[in-house]
């Protein structure tokens, strides 16, 4: 686990690219509907972790970007913990908006 110095903006990106994710998803899945329907952030449990998946692979994409990956991985961090990290945001906003009940989510 990399330090709080790191983590930090690392879990912050995160969270910018999952909110960013939600946002684009909602966008399409009204866009879909012929922008006729309520505007809705729900989604199957499927879709979610697929929202998790793609937003811990762009996180990852980031920071191969800012090479950051190399910094890190000189100090003993590997890619997976990175992955996993830059996931966290992802997991913790479906799980929030799980809970929430944001609306019926589609079956199937």
């Amino acid at each position: 686990m990399p330090d709080w110095t790191f983590t930090r903006p690392l879990l912050g990106r995160g969270a910018l690219i999952w909110g960013s994710a939600r946002a684009c998803l909602a966008f399409v899945n009204w866009a879909v509907s012929g922008f006729t329907g309520p505007f809705s952030l729900a989604v199957t449990p499927k879709a979610a972790v697929w929202t998790a998946a793609v937003v811990g692979l762009l996180g990852v994409l980031e920071l191969r970007r800012r090479n950051e990956h190399l910094l890190l991985a000189n100090l003993g961090v590997r890619q997976r913990t990175l992955a996993a990290l830059a996931t966290v945001p992802a997991i913790l906003g479906e799980l929030a908006l799980a809970m929430m009940g944001t609306d019926a989510a589609p079956r199937g």
